[in-house]
């Protein structure tokens, strides 16, 4: 993975029905501009909701696949992403 420098997080969540039980998945998506603009979706994965061990193991994911240079994370107001200790980390 690339320095990206801005990084962008938010969380969706998507109508599933599999094997007759219907949910709302919550999925956490981080889309990265690196240094000269360009963007990129460096991850996206299915997450229980958008709490904060949801937001702590998908950056924690971020890290171990590379993620550095990281300067500005760019979100909502998620709960889950607020005062979390591992977005201070990058």
């Amino acid at each position: 993975m690339n320095e990206y420098p801005y990084l962008y997080l938010d969380g969706i969540y998507l109508k599933r029905s599999r094997g007759g039980e219907a949910g709302n998945p919550a999925i956490a998506v981080a889309a990265g501009a690196n240094s000269k603009g360009y963007r990129k979706n460096p991850a996206v994965a299915e997450a229980a909701r958008e709490d904060k061990d949801s937001w702590r193991g998908f950056l924690r994911y971020l890290k171990g696949r590379g993620l550095k240079g990281v300067r500005l994370v760019i979100s909502d107001k998620s709960p889950g992403l607020i005062g979390n200790q591992e977005s201070e980390r990058f």
